[in-house]
Formats: C-alpha cells, structure tokens, sequence
C-alpha cells in the first residue's frame, strides 16, 4: 500500500508520464487565437518551403513557428532565424512523433502555444 501511495504523488506532483509535446499547426492557431495572440498561418508547397507556419504576436510575446513536410528546406528555414532574438530557438529535424520543426519564440509565447517539452 504505501508503495502505491508513493507512486500515486509521484505521478501527481512530480510530473511522471508527462512527455513532450507539439500540437499541429490547426490546435496551435486555435489556443493562441483563444488567449488572444493575432495570428497569421500559412500552408505554403513551393520552392520558399513545404509545410504549416504559424507567426503569433500578443504584446511582446510572440511564436514563429514551421512545420515542414520535408527535411530538404530544414537549412534554408532555419538560416532564415540567423540574427533574430529568440528567448527559445527550437529545431528538430526528423522526430519520429513530430516530423520536422523550427520555432523562434518567447518563453511566454512558447508556453501558451501548448508545447510541453520535458527535458
């Protein structure tokens, strides 16, 4: 019994099975529409890049943020952040659960966007 208890507050408080995660573009631009971020997205299948972008502005807070269909515009995507000030650049290239992303945000902007990450 006290072996349950104590894997019961382990699972409440201190965080255990959370997992990282990453909404969709269409979840995301719905959550930042809600806390009342102005949103712009595109779906774009050209040679600029194939995939979502979100780009979301509330304040001072903002998430510009890729979804990419492919891997072949990851470089060219993420160059295009080079010289901007981004409290947290996130890129993952091929990840088994979500693809390829590239993100410049604030820390605000990043948690109100939904995406937990766990480190």
């Amino acid at each position: 019994m006290k072996k349950f208890i104590i894997i019961l507050i382990c699972i409440l408080f201190c965080g255990c099975g959370k997992k990282t995660y990453y909404p969709n573009s269409t979840l995301m631009k719905k959550k930042l529409e809600k806390l009342g971020y102005s949103v712009v997205s595109d779906t774009k299948f050209n040679e600029e890049y194939v995939g979502a972008h979100i780009y979301a502005r509330k304040g001072e807070d903002y998430i510009d943020i890729y979804w990419l269909n492919s891997d072949e515009f990851f470089d060219r995507v993420k160059d295009s952040f080079f010289g901007k000030s981004c409290e947290r650049f996130i890129t993952m290239e091929n990840d088994s659960r979500f693809g390829t992303i590239i993100s410049c945000s604030t820390n605000k902007a990043l948690n109100d966007s939904g995406i937990t990450i766990i480190k």
